[in-house]
Protein backbone atom coordinates (compact mmCIF):
# COMPACT_ATOMS: atom_id res chain seq x y z
CA UNK A 1 0.00 0.00 0.00
CA UNK A 2 2.59 2.40 0.82
CA UNK A 3 4.38 1.85 -2.55
CA UNK A 4 1.21 2.37 -4.21
CA UNK A 5 0.75 5.64 -1.99
CA UNK A 6 3.52 6.75 -4.56
CA UNK A 7 2.97 5.27 -7.37
CA UNK A 8 -0.59 4.63 -8.20
CA UNK A 9 -1.64 2.86 -11.16
CA UNK A 10 1.60 1.02 -10.91
CA UNK A 11 1.58 -2.35 -12.60
CA UNK A 12 1.51 -5.70 -10.84
CA UNK A 13 4.45 -6.95 -12.18
CA UNK A 14 6.57 -3.44 -11.55
CA UNK A 15 5.47 -3.63 -8.06
CA UNK A 16 6.84 -7.17 -7.52
CA UNK A 17 10.33 -6.10 -9.25
CA UNK A 18 10.21 -3.30 -6.64
CA UNK A 19 9.44 -4.81 -3.42
CA UNK A 20 11.71 -7.72 -4.67
CA UNK A 21 9.34 -10.46 -4.38
CA UNK A 22 8.48 -13.06 -6.59
CA UNK A 23 5.37 -13.00 -8.72
CA UNK A 24 3.38 -15.28 -6.74
CA UNK A 25 3.88 -13.75 -3.67
CA UNK A 26 3.11 -10.43 -4.78
CA UNK A 27 0.00 -11.70 -6.41
CA UNK A 28 -1.20 -13.68 -2.91
CA UNK A 29 -0.39 -10.17 -1.39
CA UNK A 30 -2.42 -7.93 -4.05
CA UNK A 31 -5.44 -10.52 -3.81
CA UNK A 32 -5.66 -9.94 0.12
CA UNK A 33 -5.61 -6.49 -0.34
CA UNK A 34 -7.98 -6.51 -2.87
CA UNK A 35 -10.33 -8.82 -0.71
CA UNK A 36 -10.10 -6.91 2.29
CA UNK A 37 -10.81 -4.02 0.26
CA UNK A 38 -7.98 -1.72 0.24
CA UNK A 39 -7.33 -1.69 -3.33
CA UNK A 40 -8.47 -2.57 -6.49
CA UNK A 41 -6.93 -3.85 -9.79
CA UNK A 42 -8.03 -2.42 -13.77
CA UNK A 43 -6.59 -3.58 -16.71
CA UNK A 44 -4.47 -1.64 -18.71
CA UNK A 45 -5.45 -0.41 -21.54
CA UNK A 46 -2.36 -0.73 -23.38
CA UNK A 47 -1.50 -4.16 -22.36
CA UNK A 48 -4.83 -6.59 -22.09
CA UNK A 49 -2.03 -9.02 -20.12
CA UNK A 50 -1.59 -6.26 -17.16
CA UNK A 51 -3.11 -5.03 -14.50
CA UNK A 52 -2.44 -1.34 -12.91
CA UNK A 53 -3.07 -0.89 -8.71
CA UNK A 54 -4.97 1.77 -7.09
CA UNK A 55 -5.61 2.66 -3.90
CA UNK A 56 -9.43 2.50 -2.28
CA UNK A 57 -10.74 5.00 -0.28
CA UNK A 58 -10.55 2.95 2.98
CA UNK A 59 -6.89 2.74 2.14
CA UNK A 60 -6.74 6.08 2.10
CA UNK A 61 -7.96 6.65 5.34
CA UNK A 62 -5.83 3.91 6.56
CA UNK A 63 -2.32 4.89 5.51
CA UNK A 64 -2.03 7.89 7.51
CA UNK A 65 -3.13 6.00 10.59
CA UNK A 66 -0.47 3.03 9.49
CA UNK A 67 2.03 5.70 9.21
CA UNK A 68 1.47 7.57 12.74
CA UNK A 69 1.58 3.64 14.43
CA UNK A 70 4.99 3.43 13.03
CA UNK A 71 6.45 7.00 13.88
CA UNK A 72 5.65 5.85 17.28
CA UNK A 73 7.52 2.35 17.18
CA UNK A 74 10.41 3.97 15.12
CA UNK A 75 10.48 6.41 18.13
CA UNK A 76 10.05 4.11 20.72
CA UNK A 77 12.98 2.07 19.95
CA UNK A 78 15.05 4.98 19.05
CA UNK A 79 14.65 6.61 22.28
CA UNK A 80 17.81 6.02 24.09
CA UNK A 81 20.14 6.83 21.02
CA UNK A 82 21.81 10.11 20.72
CA UNK A 83 21.73 12.62 17.82
CA UNK A 84 25.23 11.48 16.72
CA UNK A 85 23.80 7.63 17.40
CA UNK A 86 20.63 7.86 15.23
CA UNK A 87 22.33 10.15 12.60
CA UNK A 88 24.87 6.99 12.21
CA UNK A 89 22.52 4.67 12.35
CA UNK A 90 20.24 6.12 9.42
CA UNK A 91 22.87 6.85 7.10
CA UNK A 92 24.18 3.00 7.49
CA UNK A 93 20.56 1.81 6.65
CA UNK A 94 19.93 4.18 3.82
CA UNK A 95 23.53 2.74 2.62
CA UNK A 96 21.99 -0.81 3.09
CA UNK A 97 18.60 -0.31 1.34
CA UNK A 98 20.79 1.76 -1.50
CA UNK A 99 23.16 -1.79 -1.72
CA UNK A 100 20.10 -3.96 -2.09
CA UNK A 101 18.40 -1.75 -4.40
CA UNK A 102 21.28 -2.18 -6.89
CA UNK A 103 22.01 -5.82 -6.33
CA UNK A 104 18.32 -6.21 -6.98
CA UNK A 105 18.71 -4.28 -10.25
CA UNK A 106 21.70 -6.11 -11.27
CA UNK A 107 19.85 -9.68 -10.82
CA UNK A 108 16.83 -8.37 -12.79
CA UNK A 109 19.39 -7.80 -15.85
Amino acid sequence: MFMLEKNEGISQIKISKEIGNDKAMSTRTINKLIENGFIYRHQDEKDNRAYKLYLTPKSKEVIPKLHKEIQIVVDLITEDLSEEELLITMRSLEKIFEKTQLLRKKENL
